[in-house]
């Protein structure tokens, strides 16, 4: 399956409180989850396992922090989402799963598939875990899909850079065994970093931020006190007012950059089209499937969701 479930909940949590599902990625290459194999002339060296010395994790997600006040309160505990106080706090959950998702099957089955028609994973934000297990799924199984593109889009630097570096440790293990895809990715936030601001308060437009949870031994399930975070938060401020041009260039080839939005070009007519992500991407996709004459599912996300 593609994009495994994983439901989360803290220990501490109130009774009224239900698990929070997330879509995940798993670890079927063996590798570590960022290339980090850089040389000192720029190129990119890239190893079939990972090294002794390295990250080991089994599953991973990325999850969108919410920092709006909860309405209703559910109790004493709970007077924010689940989510923020995962972030905040050093959390022990439960963790059951996996499960198979609502689009697993059918992005497995589409990738079984031996067809000319284009295959479309397309994701914002979060969304990431499933393009991430759709690649990880590819290291180990061989699709039948002759043309599959990759869509991912988000307008946080820090989540850009750390999907951009995902992906191209994964994309050469699946070239080396015969299978090419078509990777874009699109950063839509401002290319100008103004370090003259605590960093943290940057990542906390529309109220919410990223973060990244992997776990280290054996399963997920039980204590996600090891985990990894992956955020743009700082330590502490910084008051030198300093502006750099952020850098959205891609070290590997076969990973395509753009510091604007899709104009969704890869949907032609016949394809079949994934899509994850907030309820206004959904719309717009599926709105443009419709005119190419595409297939379209849309997965977990939107407005609902985001209360959660």
């Amino acid at each position: 399956t593609v994009g495994p479930d994983y439901s989360m909940l803290m220990n501490n949590s109130s009774l009224l409180e239900q698990k929070h599902v997330f879509t995940c990625f798993e670890n079927r290459s063996g590798r570590e989850l960022e290339d980090t194999n850089e040389e000192e002339d720029g190129t990119d060296t890239y190893e079939n396992e990972s090294s002794g010395d390295g990250h080991k994790w089994t599953v991973g997600v990325v999850i969108r922090v919410f920092r709006r006040p909860r309405s209703p309160v559910l109790g004493a505990r709970d007077r924010v989402s689940h989510t923020q106080r995962m972030y905040d706090e050093e959390p022990l959950m439960l963790v059951t799963g996996p499960r198979q998702g609502e689009m697993s099957e059918m992005v497995r089955l589409e990738l079984l598939r031996d067809r000319d028609a284009k295959l479309v994973l397309l994701g914002a934000g979060s969304a990431i875990n499933f393009i991430l297990d759709g690649l990880q799924w590819c290291t180990v199984n061989k699709p039948a899909r002759k043309k599959i593109s990759l869509v991912y889009t988000t307008r946080d630097f820090d989540l850009f850079q750390w999907a951009m570096s995902a992906i191209s440790n994964i994309v050469p293990v699946c070239e080396a065994r015969g299978i090419f895809f078509d990777v874009k990715m699109a950063y839509t936030g401002s290319m100008t970093e103004d370090s003259s601001h605590n960093i943290e308060s940057t990542m906390h437009s529309n109220d919410a931020d990223y973060s990244m949870h992997g776990s280290m031994h054996g399963t997920m399930h039980g204590s996600m006190h090891e985990s990894t975070y992956l955020t743009s938060s700082s330590e502490h401020g910084m008051n030198a007012s300093t502006h750099s041009t952020r850098s959205i260039k891609s070290r590997s080839k076969s990973v395509s950059t753009q510091p604007n939005r899709f104009d969704y070009g890869e949907i032609e007519a016949k394809s079949t089209v994934f899509c994850q992500g907030g309820a206004g991407l959904k719309n717009a996709v599926e709105t443009v499937c419709k005119k190419a004459g595409a297939r379209f599912y849309g997965g977990r996300g939107g407005a609902r969701e985001d209360l959660s």
